[in-house]
C-alpha cells in the first residue's frame, strides 16, 4: 500500500499557542520544522496536560532562529537559484512584536512556494494579513489568520503546560474586510479563495485541520462569513486590553475590587469604548457578545458582560488548576507572563489597535497612553515591549540614590565642615551665642553632626554644582533602594547598630569614634536615629535645631537616657522567671496542644521514614504507600498522573472513585 505523503509544516513558535500546534501535529503524519528562541538547543519540547499527562517530543528539524534554518534548508543550484530542500505546505507565523513579525515574513519568503499556505497567529492582533500578503506576493497560495483559544503557559525554556484542556477552540479565516480593500485586487482574491475553496478535500489545509481534530477535545471552526473572523478576534482582544493589562498595572486580580474605584472604572470603560470604535470602523459592526440585548440598534455596550466573560475564564482556570503555587497557573495569560518575566506579544496586543485606528481615522488616545505606560512599566522591570531585555541603564531615581549614598558615607574633617561651631584657637565647641559648652569629646562629635542631620554633606568628593539645591533625604531607605549592593547594605546596618545600650554611660552617648575609625559610619546621620532629639525643619538654615539640642544636653538628658536604655536592656535580656506553679498551670492549659504536637511530630517522622510505621492496615499498606508517592511527585495533583501517551489513566480514575475509602484507611493509620 502506498504511503501518503506527510504534511510539511514550518512553525515560528514565539507563543505557547503556536507551540501547542507543533505538539499536536507531531503526533500525526506531519513533518514538523520548528524555529523558536524559547526552546533549548536540543529541540526537546515538554508538555503537561491533565488529559494527556506528561509528553515530550522533538521536531524533525529545529533551529533557534531563521538564519540557522536557512543554513540547513536553503540550497543553491548550479544556476545560482536558491531553493528550499522541502516543499513547505503550511507556514505558521507568530512574533513578539510587529517589527519582528515583518522581519519574519521577509525572511520566510525564501522557504515558501506557490502552494504554501501562510497562517498568521492572531491571538494578539487583528488584520495582520495585509503586510504578510504584500511581502509574500506570488510566493504563496494564500494568507489567513489562525486564532487559538487555548490556555497554554510556558513553565521554563522548552517546557509548557496546557492548563485548561476542556476548552480548546481554533478559528481559521480572514480578519480583514473585503469592502475596505476593494481597490486591492490581490486582497479580494485572497479572501474569496479562503472563504470558498481553501477547506476542500485533499488540500493541505484540509489535512492540517484533520490532523488537529485527531485530538477529540479540540474543536476547529472555519470562519467564512464576512468579518466573522475579525469579530471573534476582537472578542478575545477587548478583555485582554481593557481588563488584563489593567490588573497588571494595578496589581489587583479581582475584577470586582479593581473596578470598585471610580478612577479605574472610568479607565476601563473609556478603553472599551475606544476599542469598540476601532472594531466598528474596521468590521462595520461591533462585537455582539458584549452588547446589550435590549438595545434596538445593537451597538450599546454592556460592560458587565466583558467582566463576566473574564470571570468565567478565570473560574475555568481555577477549576482545572488545583494548586497554583508556585507557577500561579490560574492567573490570566498576560499577568502570568508579566510577573514571571516571560515574553509575550504585548507590542502587537497594544500597538496594532493604534495602527488600525490611524488607518481608519478614529480616536485612540486612551489606548495610546496605555501602550506608552505599559512599555515604561516593562522597561522598569528590565524587559522591552519589543522583546528581549531593556538596554537602558538603571533608572535615574536609583542612580541618584546611589550618588546620595556615596556622598553621605564619605568622611570629611569635622573642623572644616563645622567651622562656625568650632573655635580653632581653643579647640572647644561653642554654641550659637558663642558660649563654651564644655562637653565630653564624644558628645562634641555628636553635637557637631546635629546641625546637618538628614541633609547631604559637602565633604570631599560630594560638592554640589552651582545652582543645585541640596535634597533632604534619609541616610538609606532600603524600600526605595532595593537594588543597593549587598556590601553597602551590610556596612550601613553595621554602622546603625553602633547605637547599643552598652555604649551609653555618664560620659558618652554613642561611641562614634569606633565606627569612624572603621570607615563604616556615615557622617550625617538622620535625626530620627538619635534618641530624644526633637527634629526641626526650619525654612532657612539656622541654629534653632542646634540650640534645642543644646538645651536638652544642658538639662542632663543624656544621663536619663543612659538609665532608661540600661533598664530596657536588662528587662529584655533577663526577664522575670515564672515560678514552678505558674509553669504547671501553663502546661495544663496547653496539654491538648502539646499532645497534638507530639502526634504530628510522630506522623512526620513516619512520613519521612525515620520511624517505623505500625502496620494497622497491612493488606492495604502498599496501596497507601503508592498513593503517597504519587501525591508527593504530582505537585499537589496539579496534573493527573498517567502512564499512557494518549487518554486518561485507568489508575487515576479508579483512585478517584475509591477516594473516600482510601482516605478512611489513611485515618486508621
Amino acid at each position: 500500500m502506498e504511503q501518503k505523503k506527510p504534511l510539511t509544516c514550518l512553525i515560528i513558535g514565539e507563543t505557547p499557542s503556536t507551540q501547542f500546534l507543533g505538539w499536536r501535529l507531531s503526533l500525526s503524519n506531519t513533518f514538523v520544522l520548528l524555529t523558536s528562541q524559547y526552546v533549548s538547543v536540543d529541540g526537546l519540547v515538554a508538555w503537561k496536560s491533565t488529559k494527556l499527562g506528561a509528553n515530550f517530543y522533538t521536531p524533525n528539524i529545529f533551529t533557534k532562529d531563521l538564519n540557522e534554518l536557512g543554513e540547513k534548508l536553503l540550497v543553491t543550484s548550479p544556476e545560482g537559484v536558491t531553493k528550499c530542500k522541502y516543499d513547505i505546505d503550511i507556514i505558521v507565523v507568530s512574533a513578539i512584536s510587529i517589527e519582528r513579525f515583518e522581519d519574519y515574513c521577509t525572511d520566510l519568503v525564501s522557504f515558501s512556494n506557490k502552494n504554501t499556505i501562510v497562517l498568521v497567529s492572531s491571538d494578539f492582533g487583528c488584520e495582520l494579513e495585509p503586510f504578510a500578503l504584500k511581502v509574500f506576493g506570488d510566493s504563496c497560495k494564500c494568507v489567513l489568520s489562525i486564532l487559538c483559544e487555548v490556555e497554554c503557559r510556558q513553565l521554563s525554556l522548552g517546557s509548557y503546560a496546557l492548563v485548561n484542556d476542556d476548552h480548546c477552540c481554533i478559528y481559521l479565516g480572514v480578519s480583514y474586510s473585503s469592502k475596505t480593500y476593494s481597490h486591492n485586487q490581490k486582497m479580494i482574491v485572497n479572501a474569496n479563495y479562503v472563504n470558498t475553496s481553501l477547506f476542500d478535500n485533499n488540500t493541505s489545509m484540509a489535512k492540517f485541520v484533520n490532523f488537529l481534530q485527531m485530538t477529540k477535545w479540540i474543536s476547529i471552526q472555519e470562519m467564512s462569513q464576512e468579518s466573522s473572523m475579525a469579530l471573534k478576534i476582537w472578542e478575545c482582544l477587548i478583555p485582554k486590553i481593557a481588563l488584563n493589562i489593567l490588573t497588571v498595572i494595578y496589581e489587583q486580580f479581582d475584577y470586582d475590587i479593581l473596578l470598585e474605584t471610580k478612577n479605574t472604572e472610568t479607565i476601563f470603560q473609556d478603553l472599551v469604548k475606544e476599542l469598540f470604535t476601532i472594531c466598528k470602523a474596521q468590521c462595520h459592526q461591533v462585537v455582539p457578545v458584549f452588547c446589550r440585548t435590549d438595545d434596538v440598534t445593537g451597538d450599546q455596550i454592556d460592560f458587565d458582560k466583558i467582566v463576566t466573560y473574564n470571570k468565567k475564564k478565570k473560574r475555568e482556570l481555577i477549576n482545572t488548576t488545583a494548586n497554583e503555587h508556585p507557577e500561579y497557573l490560574s492567573l490570566p495569560f498576560e499577568p502570568y507572563c508579566f510577573f514571571h518575566k516571560f515574553e509575550y506579544p504585548a507590542h502587537i496586543l497594544l500597538y496594532q489597535p493604534i495602527v488600525l485606528a490611524n488607518r481608519y481615522k478614529v480616536e485612540c488616545s486612551n489606548v495610546n497612553f496605555l501602550f506608552g505606560f505599559y512599555s515604561r512599566l516593562l522597561s522598569l522591570s528590565g524587559l522591552s515591549i519589543n522583546g528581549g531585555h531593556h538596554k537602558r541603564p538603571t533608572s535615574l531615581t536609583i542612580e541618584s540614590n546611589f550618588h546620595s549614598l556615596e556622598t553621605e558615607v564619605k568622611m570629611s574633617d569635622v573642623r572644616e565642615e563645622h567651622h562656625d561651631n568650632f573655635d580653632t584657637s581653643t579647640g572647644e565647641v561653642v554654641g550659637g551665642n558663642g558660649v563654651d559648652l564644655n562637653l565630653p569629646s564624644d558628645l562634641k562629635k555628636l553635637y557637631l553632626t546635629a546641625e546637618n542631620m538628614g541633609q547631604t554633606s559637602q565633604g570631599e568628593g560630594s560638592k554640589l554644582n552651582k545652582g543645585e539645591e541640596k535634597q533632604d533625604r534619609p541616610l538609606c531607605d532600603f524600600k526605595q533602594d532595593p537594588e543597593l549592593p549587598k556590601d553597602s547594605k551590610v556596612s550601613l546596618l553595621n554602622s546603625l547598630l553602633e547605637f547599643n545600650c552598652n555604649d551609653f554611660n555618664d560620659t558618652s552617648i554613642v561611641k562614634i569614634h569606633r565606627a569612624r575609625s572603621q570607615g563604616r559610619f556615615a557622617h550625617n546621620l538622620d535625626s530620627s536615629l538619635v534618641p530624644y532629639f526633637n527634629k526641626q525643619t526650619p525654612s532657612k538654615r539656622s541654629n534653632d535645631a542646634v540650640q534645642a539640642f543644646e538645651a536638652q544636653l544642658r538639662r542632663h538628658y543624656h544621663e536619663q537616657l543612659a538609665t532608661e536604655y540600661r533598664s530596657l536592656y536588662t528587662q529584655l535580656m533577663h526577664p522575670d522567671s515564672p515560678t514552678q506553679l505558674e509553669l504547671n498551670d501553663l502546661k495544663r492549659q496547653h496539654l491538648s496542644i502539646e499532645s497534638q504536637l507530639w502526634r504530628m511530630n510522630r506522623r512526620f517522622n513516619e512520613f519521612q521514614g525515620t520511624v517505623a510505621r505500625p502496620l494497622r492496615n497491612r493488606a492495604y499498606e502498599d496501596l497507601l504507600r503508592h498513593v503517597e508517592i504519587l501525591n508527593r511527585a504530582n505537585a499537589g495533583d496539579v496534573l493527573m498522573f498517567t502512564t499512557s501517551r494518549y487518554g486518561e489513566a485507568d489508575t487515576y480514575q479508579r483512585l478517584k472513585q475509591d477516594e473516600e475509602k482510601i482516605l478512611e484507611l489513611f485515618k486508621k493509620r
